[in-house]
């Protein structure tokens, strides 16, 4: 299945940007982009490859084997787990022809393969995808003021804390405990670009999610850097403002100051691109 994700039109990146900014960073010189090219898996030039690769069923091991560690591993319910990888671009040689497929988006179900799709860069020509305006209010959903709006990042402990909580919801069962106090609190973002990926059903139905691209300004990016640095291998929960939003496993440093959270719910989506678009206009 083929998710088609488009760049909003007041951002100057491809959506392209929201995967390859794990690897190549978000502006200025980046010596890890080097390091990061076998990653993106030159061999890669057809769907028809990555067809042949993944197949529905295929445990973890066998994709790990074809692709190696993911450049984002995300859980997003019990059994359920969200894997990301870039791609040196090549042109899509399906219904989204004109476009650059630069990313695959693997959805694992009890440690075996669900589904996958691709990101793509550049104007689609054709299909039933829309662009997707970032919001620049400053209301909040009653009319009334917004508080100033923050993301905050907690280090997961699978040890209860004496001053935290435990987080254990529909969303992320039994994630583990947090601190009162998060590790980290962004104020501001650099730059700000959000997809929609809509992926047909079996029942002939849309299942639509968006992905917003984060990009930190260079403070917050050193800050975040050394905190995945020090927790390689643990899991770091994000919020905007009290609402948990992702909850991935950290499997390296993430130098780049990038990352991307993912909305299946558009009443969620709605609150994060409120929240996220006034944090950009802090920098401007």
């Amino acid at each position: 299945m083929n998710a088609k994700v488009i760049a909003p039109s007041n951002s100057r990146w491809f959506v392209g940007w929201l995967f390859l900014i794990f690897l190549c960073g978000c502006g200025g010189k980046n010596d890890a982009a080097k390091d990061s090219t076998a990653r993106l898996h030159p061999e890669i030039q057809s769907t028809a490859e990555l067809r042949r690769r993944l197949i529905p069923g295929m445990v973890t091991n066998e994709i790990l084997a074809s692709f190696g560690e993911p450049v984002w591993a995300e859980t997003r319910g019990e059994g359920w787990t969200e894997w990301r990888y870039g791609l040196s671009s090549f042109p899509a040689d399906d219904d989204m022809r004109g476009t650059f497929v630069v990313g695959v988006t693997i959805e694992i179900t009890n440690g075996r393969l669900a589904r996958w799709s691709c990101t793509y860069m550049g104007p689609p020509t054709g299909g039933d995808a829309k662009v997707v305006p970032l919001g620049r209010s400053n209301e909040g959903p009653l009319g009334g003021p917004q508080e100033s709006p923050v993301l905050k990042v907690f280090v997961v402990s699978d040890e209860p804390l004496a001053d935290g909580q435990q987080i254990d919801t529909a969303e992320f069962p039994k994630l583990g405990f947090i601190s009162g106090t998060p590790n980290l609190v962004f104020k501001r973002l650099k730059e700000l670009s959000l997809g929609e990926n809509a992926m047909p059903q079996p029942d002939n139905k849309i299942s639509t999610t968006w992905q917003f691209g984060i990009c930190l300004t260079p403070e917050d990016a050193a800050r975040f850097a050394s905190l995945t640095a020090s927790n390689v291998s643990r899991k770091v929960l994000i919020t905007v403002g009290d609402v948990p939003l992702i909850a991935p496993r950290i499997s390296e440093p993430l130098e780049s100051g990038s990352f991307v959270i993912t909305c299946s719910e558009q009443s969620l989506m709605e609150l994060v691109r409120s929240n996220l678009s006034r944090m950009e206009q802090q920098t401007q």
